[in-house]
């Protein structure tokens, strides 16, 4: 049968604004701060939530009324104590306290002392901190299959959750659902029941305590018209004459590159491979890879630095309708898509089993 176009240029949809593709839309602590009075005399606010080499949690202290010789110790749960002398303190004054913690959550007990002219004052209470190391999170973009519902992730932190939610290219949501991760980590699959074709995908990532980080995933693939490239029956070699194509299919990809503006960075080419009904379908299939694997080799040799990946389909999608055992050139061709992930399934793209040009 003949092959039907598979492949449009993907809309970014206007409510995602002008997001990077595979970049971080943005990342919080969440729930980062805690708040209470104690005693009437004294309130705190806790910076309780923080992350590893970027700030430090802060215990907050705030007089409301004028103490003298103020000082505070906090035990933490592991038994490390930490003690400061604070002075004296005005009406309203605050004073902050940097707590000592490694990454983990700990219990601290803290305890303040002072005088109100000459009553003393002792005011306990306790807290929760947590200190998380250095969020490494990474889409593993080779593995991504969108048609499948699924993106695979690696992630440093124990994962409890994430939030997915898929839209169309005219901004209906087709997918909201939650995943659970049990505190999970290294290789995740995100996945879910694919509906519809998705054009962006949302994915809210729940950790440590408290903690989230979002991706806006927006896919795109653009099929660049082909110069029809001839291979003899049972050749994967490339003479002058489909070279002079080549350069300007070349070409057409450069200038393609060029339109696509901020998401060049993400880029790839995709080179699918396809032969006639000439010899065994097995053959045929081993042929088709050779020559895709030759036109990417070729390409790679004459400019283009993208990545570069190549598949063969050997003859189970032909261009022109044919009996088995007919020698058609226009079955011996090959399509390029450029692309920020692998391509969808489809006719033309029965399988995906993209290898890397190396």
């Amino acid at each position: 049968m003949r092959g039907q176009p598979f492949l449009r240029p993907i809309v970014i949809i206007a409510i995602l604004g002008s997001v990077s593709v595979f970049s971080p839309y943005w990342s919080q602590v969440a729930d980062a701060e805690e708040s209470a009075i104690v005693g009437g005399e004294v309130s705190y606010q806790l910076d309780h939530n923080v992350v590893a080499g970027e700030e430090k949690p802060t215990l907050t202290l705030q007089a409301h009324a004028s103490l003298s010789d103020v000082q505070i110790e906090i035990k933490r749960q592991d038994g490390h104590i930490q003690s400061q002398t604070l002075g004296s303190l005005r009406d309203g004054q605050s004073v902050d306290i940097t707590i000592d913690q490694p990454v983990g959550t700990f219990r601290h007990d803290a305890t303040v002392q002072g005088r109100i002219g000459d009553e003393v004052l002792t005011i306990e209470f306790d807290f929760d901190v947590t200190v998380s190391s250095g969020l490494d999170i990474d889409v593993v973009r080779d593995e991504i299959d969108l048609g499948a519902g699924k993106v695979p992730i690696r992630i440093n932190q124990a994962v409890d959750r994430v939030e997915i939610e898929v839209l169309d290219g005219q901004g209906r949501q087709i997918v909201d659902t939650t995943q659970s991760f049990g505190g999970r980590q290294g290789r995740l699959d995100v996945q879910w029941e694919s509906e519809g074709d998705p054009a962006a995908v949302r994915l809210k990532v729940h950790y440590g305590a408290g903690s989230w980080y979002e991706y806006i995933l927006e896919p795109f693939w653009v099929e660049i018209p082909e110069q029809v490239i001839n291979f003899e029956t049972g050749s994967a070699s490339i003479d002058e004459e489909q070279a002079a194509k080549l350069e300007m299919t070349r070409d057409r990809i450069r200038e393609a590159i060029d339109e696509l503006g901020e998401r060049e960075a993400n880029v790839r080419l995709y080179v699918a491979g396809y032969t006639d009904t000439v010899g065994s379908a097995a053959n045929n299939l081993r042929l088709s890879t050779r020559r895709a694997q030759s036109i990417a080799t070729w390409f790679r040799n004459h400019g283009l630095e993208i990545p570069i990946y190549y598949q063969g389909f050997g003859q189970q999608v032909l261009a022109v309708d044919t009996p088995d055992q007919t020698a058609e050139e226009r079955n011996r061709r090959a399509v390029y898509i450029l692309g920020n992930v692998h391509p969808p399934t489809s006719e033309q793209i029965p399988h995906s089993n993209w290898q890397r040009l190396r």
